[in-house]
């Protein structure tokens, strides 16, 4: 239980440092969170229409968490993915 709720409350505390304090102020973060916000930004400029953080997240870490999934069993990667969701 104490790791579902860390889980959840990492996950929270995340999206409110994207949306309040990362994006608003042009920084990015590191790994897969920044490389989504350079994606979403890249979409602007290169492709005309705003990409949307979330899908970027999204469409980089599904497939590291089935990935992961195969690699190293059922139990350790169901914690992020609870986070991400």
């Amino acid at each position: 239980m104490k790791k579902i709720s860390a889980s959840l409350i990492y996950g929270f505390l995340s999206a409110v440092a994207v949306n309040f304090f990362f994006q608003p102020g042009h920084v990015y973060s590191s790994g897969a969170t920044g490389l989504a916000q350079i994606i979403s930004t890249l979409s602007n400029y290169w492709f005309g229409f705003h990409l949307p953080i979330s899908v970027a997240f999204y469409c980089i870490n599904i497939p590291l968490m089935i990935l992961a999934w195969r690699q190293i069993g059922g139990s350790l990667p169901s914690l992020p993915l609870l986070r991400y969701l």
